[in-house]
């Protein structure tokens, strides 16, 4: 599980892959079945483009100091996201019975990035170590959220 987020975990766990599949290799039985309903958000990133160096090293993969992790965990965003919408097109419908159907709610949705709105949670903090958050990360925020299609 080394390089994975605790979300993209959780997401694996409740909706893709319940855990009892991992634990069939070890001999275990569990009737571990998909979460019933979930419903997920995904952000467009037309953003990106109007944030600062520092805000993008938060917002996005770059954080990672090789290219290539960065194109490998963002093709991972994507599979992910692809598995999400895959799996609510073969789940939607499939059954009646309330035992086994699953329910996904998918929206797309676009923000406008407000470089003049402030972000309270990445104000300049002292540390120790020193200063962090100290390079204008929490000046702008998304506002303005249009949902783009519900699925």
């Amino acid at each position: 599980m080394e390089g994975r987020s605790a979300t993209e975990m959780e997401i694996e766990h409740a909706l893709l892959k319940p855990i009892h599949l991992f634990l069939e290799n070890k001999g275990k039985d569990y009737d571990c079945p998909p979460t019933k309903h979930s419903i997920f958000f995904f952000r467009d990133d037309s953003y990106i483009g109007e944030i600062t160096d520092a805000q993008r090293l938060i917002y996005t993969n770059e954080s990672e100091v090789d290219e290539e992790k960065i194109k490998l965990a963002d093709e991972e965003l994507a599979k992910t996201k692809e598995k999400i919408r895959e799996r609510k097109v073969l789940e939607d419908g499939k059954s009646d019975d309330d035992e086994t159907k699953v329910n996904v709610l998918i929206t797309d949705y676009k923000g406008h990035w407000d470089k003049d709105l402030k972000l309270p949670e990445l104000n300049p903090v002292v540390t120790e170590d020193g200063v962090r958050y100290n390079n204008g990360e929490n000046q702008g925020r998304l506002k303005t959220l249009n949902v783009k299609e519900n699925h």
